[in-house]
């Protein structure tokens, strides 16, 4: 009877498990990455050949945060920010499955939205 109990619990446990960590974003800085590789629309990081999954951080020469990009199974997904060089955000991009959906939010250098742009499965909607 034991059996019958543990046996599915653990297969549940370790499912639940992959599922769970598959979908944790990590960090990886494009300068460790340094080049991703495109195959019919998915990024790939050349290193593994994996598809990319995580947000990668892109600095500029002076190590301040111009880009995170946010990857999901090789597809754009999830929140894109783009930065200007003061540390102000300069847009706020939403990705699904690799497509442009929600709202875009642009900011002028001092921080200010100056523009919305709303998108539905890769389509723009309205501005």
């Amino acid at each position: 009877m034991k059996r019958l109990i543990v046996y599915p619990l653990a297969f549940a446990l370790a499912f639940g498990f992959y599922f769970l960590s598959r979908d944790e974003m990590i960090d990886i800085e494009t300068s460790e990455l340094r080049k991703v590789t495109m195959k019919d629309g998915v990024a790939y990081d050349w290193r593994t050949d994996e598809p990319l999954h995580g947000r990668l951080i892109e600095r500029n020469l002076n190590g301040e945060i111009i880009a995170k990009v946010t990857y999901s199974d090789g597809r754009l997904s999830g929140l894109t920010e783009y930065f200007y060089d003061n540390g102000k955000r300069k847009a706020e991009i939403l990705y699904q499955n690799g497509r442009e959906h929600g709202n875009w939010k642009y900011f002028d250098r001092d921080g200010v939205l100056v523009k919305k742009v709303y998108y539905q499965d890769g389509q723009m909607v309205h501005q």
